[in-house]
């Protein structure tokens, strides 16, 4: 019997962060960020048993 488990994750973490300053007689701040987390998990199982009786 061979069981053969075969595990791919890609995990893929996107940070962009923009921040705009601006100073006009007045100061404005803009943070802008995002987060992207995206997991992507295959789980590929595959039992090959060859039973030969004679």
């Amino acid at each position: 019997c061979d069981i053969i488990t075969v595990v791919s994750c890609d995990i893929i973490t996107v940070v962009s962060c923009d921040i705009i300053t601006v100073i006009s007689c007045g100061i404005i701040t803009v943070v802008s960020c995002d987060i992207i987390t995206v997991v992507s998990c295959d789980i590929i199982t595959v039992v090959s048993c060859d039973i030969i009786t004679v």
